[in-house]
């Protein structure tokens, strides 16, 4: 790896609002509950409930469907989110809030938050109850920069790596999976429709657009709605979702619309949190005659040219322009947890190149990364030698091998050898590094291997020697310039794989 400094990050533009569902309000006093308005949907009529159950508290936020207020359950003794539709003249409306109802009331998902009730206030409009949940949007992370894309560490204390948004993308995509199992396609995802609670909770928000394929006894029924009358949303003709991350046959033909799509709007978001933009530009009606005309969405590398292969070509895949040609949400949360863990995404042999080339200081990822050091020096008569260390502890206890320490999370690998010549071995000012590799055992399980960065450094003869460094038993040894095998000509045993990183530092 060169020792060059890396081109700055790429700094993108501000996300921009993907219109979540519910906006976060001022919280109302008590005397917006005496004073509100007695009109439907307002705080007076989401009182009156017949049987005196919720009592309203304040208002949480309001969205095109419905408005959301904080209410006491009195009998469970617990507060709620009550949802009450704001306008229930309209028919279709009543429609998708009851389907949004009754299709999340059968999705028992720890990413998709349950219904505990439905019915109707005294002045009979539509209501459903949840747990109050509270958190921040993904869309709100990226767009206020506490979330980092790609070769970015955090701007604001507290906040998430881009590693750590890959493990929300990949329980996303269980979620959805999940839905999908259960005949259920969402047909909104979005940044901001994700929200991560601050108790490390992720949800999968707003399924008022969601379509079931199946009736409830599991009977197959392509283009019904749970318990319902085919919704809006599964006409021909009508549109609805958003833009950006609309699939191409979502947009051309809605009412085809499967599990694909959901998967192409999952590509959208992995998108988001690579780049810090979308993954379409321009204005809605543009963005859906780029889809009619069949252009693709940009590509990630395009964005953001540092983004590892392996995951702009994932991204790719998951936004290719033929459902077929998709992979399955399962099979996306797949690929990402096997990134996250540092194996190939095809399932073969961890590709150690690609690891080395994206490696940043902002590499948060499994596995766990050690940098070794070959240091060699010439001594005044032209002999060669190598410092060796010798282990203290099990399971190499009294065995000798190269000196070598684990790679901090804010460090780079050649920062890391630089550190660890300094205070393990005495050398101050080291000459130029010459990486020789890596190495690890593929066999071993991802979630706790090792991977092992070698460098050789070469002191000149009339380099001061290295100063002694308590605490580190080390010793120089000779190296036989006439042996086949240097590391076997040590006479001595070598832990772990050090006899291979020591030919390989004194290979000719």
């Amino acid at each position: 790896m060169s020792g060059s400094a890396p081109p700055p990050p790429h700094d993108p533009e501000p996300l921009p609002d993907d219109r979540p569902t519910l906006v976060h309000l001022p919280r109302l006093d008590a005397s917006s509950l005496d004073d509100g308005p007695t009109h439907s949907g307002g705080l007076a009529a989401a009182v009156a409930f017949t049987d005196g159950r919720y009592a309203v508290r304040s208002e949480l936020g309001r969205g095109g469907m419905g408005v959301v207020y904080l209410a006491s359950d009195a009998s469970l003794g617990r507060d709620v989110a009550l949802k009450v539709l704001s306008r229930s003249g309209d028919a279709s409306l009543l429609e998708r809030f009851e389907r949004e109802a009754r299709i999340t009331a059968q999705l028992g998902h720890p990413a998709i938050v349950p219904v505990h009730d439905l019915g109707r206030t005294a002045h009979g409009d539509l209501y459903y109850t949840m747990p109050r949940i509270s958190g921040a949007t993904l869309s709100e992370l990226v767009r206020e920069r506490r979330a980092a894309c790609w070769g970015r560490v955090p701007e604001v204390p507290g906040g998430l790596s881009f590693f750590r948004l890959l493990q929300v993308f990949a329980t996303v995509c269980r979620a959805v999976e999940y839905a999908h199992g259960r005949g259920v396609i969402h047909r909104d995802l979005k940044p901001g429709n994700v929200m991560l609670g601050e108790f490390g909770e992720v949800f999968v928000l707003d399924w008022g657009l969601a379509k079931a394929l199946t009736h409830p006894d599991g009977c197959d029924a392509p283009g019904t709605d749970l318990a319902l009358t085919p919704a809006p949303g599964t006409r021909i003709g009508q549109l609805l979702g958003t833009p950006a991350f609309m699939a191409p046959e979502q947009a051309c033909e809605p009412g085809e619309v499967g599990p694909p799509a959901d998967v192409y709007a999952l590509g959208g978001i992995l998108f988001v949190l690579l780049t810090g933009e979308l993954p379409r530009t321009g204005r809605g009606t543009g963005v859906l005659l780029a889809l009619a005309q069949g252009k693709p969405p940009r590509r990630a590398q395009d964005v953001r040219p540092s983004v590892p292969g392996a995951l702009d070509e994932l991204c790719r895949r998951a936004m290719a322009p033929a459902p077929g040609d998709r992979p399955s949400a399962a099979q996306l949360a797949d690929a990402v947890e096997a990134f996250l863990e540092g194996r190939s995404l095809d399932g073969g042999r961890p590709d150690e190149a690609e690891f080395l080339r994206t490696y940043k200081p902002a590499d948060f990822r499994r596995p766990s990364v050690t940098v070794d050091v070959a240091l060699l020096r010439t001594r005044a008569d032209g002999a060669r030698e190598v410092l060796l260390q010798r282990r203290p502890r099990p399971p190499f206890a009294g065995a000798w091998a190269l000196p070598g320490t684990f790679v901090q999370m804010e460090e780079g690998l050649e920062q890391a050898a630089r550190r660890l010549l300094r205070e393990e071995c005495g050398v101050v000012h080291a000459a130029a590094l010459r990486q020789l590799g890596a190495w690890g055992d593929p066999t071993r399980d991802p979630r706790t291997r090792v991977i092992t960065i070698a460098y050789a450094v070469e002191l000149a003869a009339d380099d001061a020697p290295p100063a002694p460094v308590e605490g580190f038993p080390q010793q120089w040894f000779p190296l036989d310039p006439g042996a086949q095998d240097a590391a076997a000509a040590l006479g001595v045993e070598l832990a772990f794989d050090h006899a291979a990183l020591l030919r390989a530092a004194t290979a000719r």
